[in-house]
């Protein structure tokens, strides 16, 4: 894949939204979800706004490391 030529920037929103699922009938939240899975990083961006960067293992951001996304709708 070729580099895009121009690069959109991502803005960081001013506080982290309080996040939670249910999950077996438990309500969790985004450390229980990274407690549970052995993710390097989670980030959660929508538009052009990052809401949550993540990161585990002694991960950093500067890191870099494969990604894999999912695009979940919710109304």
């Amino acid at each position: 894949m070729r580099r895009a030529e121009q690069t959109l920037p991502l803005r960081r929103a001013a506080a982290e939204p309080t996040i939670r699922y249910t999950f077996d009938g438990a309500l969790r939240s985004i450390d229980d979800y990274l407690a549970g899975n052995p993710a390097s990083g989670l980030l959660v961006a929508r538009g052009d706004t990052i809401h949550v960067e993540r990161y585990q293992y002694a991960r950093r951001e500067a890191m870099r490391f494969s990604g894999h996304s999912s695009y979940v709708l919710s109304p």
